[in-house]
């Protein structure tokens, strides 16, 4: 589009006193319909489409710069949550992978998860959980050694859902336990 169509474009506009369609600013001017029509929708940021197919001249847009000056200080003293948690141990297991144990918080009701990274594994502690409000984050050397509430309390939870179980859902509850305990039995040959 030429600069001439949009100047006449914008004479128009200005001087209707209401919004004009493709077709009404092809009869003032003069001018195809196709050519208008490459004009208002070429220059969005000079003319602005209204519903019904009128067009009107696009209001001019201020830029807002916030006044920052460079004596203020950022009041945050640091990353309220970091998004990739707090890695609180990293276990080498007997496969060569790697088991880290991280603290963060998760959006989920869960107290922990796990996640696969590739060949390594991460166990995730909801840092944000109400029982770690409680009871001691495991893994974390902060807040001492008496960790027994919190694995009994594991457990039975465990027992609970086990327990509780449909019977067709029984079965793989049961299998996973003792996969558990073999598990467990790797983990202590790791530290002795």
């Amino acid at each position: 589009m030429s600069a001439e169509v949009s100047a006449q474009i914008t004479e128009a506009l200005a001087s209707s006193p209401t919004p004009l369609t493709v077709r009404e600013l092809a009869q003032t001017l003069g001018l195809p319909p196709n050519e208008i029509a490459e004009g208002v929708w070429g220059a969005p940021e000079r003319f602005s489409w209204q519903p019904g197919g009128h067009w009107t001249l696009a209001a001019q847009k201020t830029v807002a710069r916030p006044q920052i000056k460079a004596h203020q200080a950022d009041t945050r003293t640091a990353v309220i949550s970091p998004q990739d948690g707090v890695e609180l141990r990293a276990i080498r297991l007997a496969s060569g992978a790697t088991l880290r144990v991280v603290r963060q918080p998760l959006d989920s009701a869960a107290f922990f998860t796990v996640r696969s990274q590739g060949a390594d594994l991460q166990l995730v502690f909801n840092s944000t959980h109400e029982l770690f409000e409680r009871l001691p984050m495991p893994f974390d050397s902060e807040t001492g050694d008496d960790y027994r509430q919190l694995a009994e309390l594991v457990l039975a939870a465990w027992a609970i859902q086990e327990a509780e179980a449909p019977t067709a859902s029984r079965r793989g509850l049961e299998d996973a336990r003792l996969f558990w305990g073999r598990r467990v039995l790797e983990l202590l040959d790791l530290e002795t």
